[in-house]
């Protein structure tokens, strides 16, 4: 059996991320750490795999946008891919718009920034994703999205997110786990040189996902 991301974390670091006890630092679990730090690591890793595109479609999901469905789409613990809206013949790209112009885009008189369904725009607004022309039945938006995942530390894998950079999470959740334990050590730099090492293992471990990808 795997070793889930707790055991991991302790494995590298000492830390007790499946202590379940409240700790008389924090009045919280070193367990809900482990469990946030592992959350913050996914986010962090899709984030810099995002800025090349690389790995993101194994960790996204389409949304489509309609009169049945609803027109608009809440970006809680998700981020945008790609928008697009069927015309009736073929899906056309829209393009992203600032919120303050949503009126311009929307007005029939503005000619230079009214937005048709061969010219569709989004924008975002409040963590709410909206789209003009506004989708219908017959003129849908479809919309892709990566969603950011809840780990926990007793979690072994994370579902619908690449099996090469599953470790990174772990490395990430280490990181903060060593920088915690540093807080209440005397002397911090007991943790300085392993911290430095899993920093360069974290740093070294994006860059070599994001090369190997854009090489293949």
């Amino acid at each position: 059996m795997a070793w889930d991301f707790a055991a991991e974390i302790h494995n590298l670091t000492n830390f007790d991320a499946d202590d379940t006890s409240t700790t008389a630092t924090s009045g919280e679990t070193l367990s809900a750490h482990a469990t946030q730090w592992l959350t913050d690591g996914a986010r962090d890793v899709i984030n810099a795999l995002s800025k090349s595109g690389q790995y993101i479609d194994l960790m996204t999901s389409v949304n489509i946008l309609n009169t049945t469905s609803g027109a608009t789409l809440s970006l809680t613990n998700s981020k945008v891919k790609d928008v697009s809206l069927y015309d009736g013949t073929r899906l056309q790209g829209c393009r992203i718009i600032s919120a303050n112009m949503r009126g311009r885009a929307s007005d029939i008189n503005d000619l230079m920034n009214y937005a048709t369904t061969s010219d569709p725009v989004y924008w975002i607004n409040a963590k709410t994703l909206e789209t003009f022309p506004t989708p219908t039945d017959s003129n849908y938006a479809h919309v892709t999205t990566v969603s950011y995942p809840s780990v926990a530390y007793s979690d072994s894998s994370i579902s619908s997110f690449p099996d090469e950079a599953e470790h990174l999470v772990v490395l990430y959740a280490a990181i903060k786990a060593l920088e915690y334990m540093m807080l209440s050590e005397e002397d911090g730099e007991v943790y300085g040189p392993q911290l430095q090492t899993l920093k360069q293992d974290y740093g070294q471990g994006i860059s070599l996902l994001v090369g190997e990808k854009a090489r293949g």
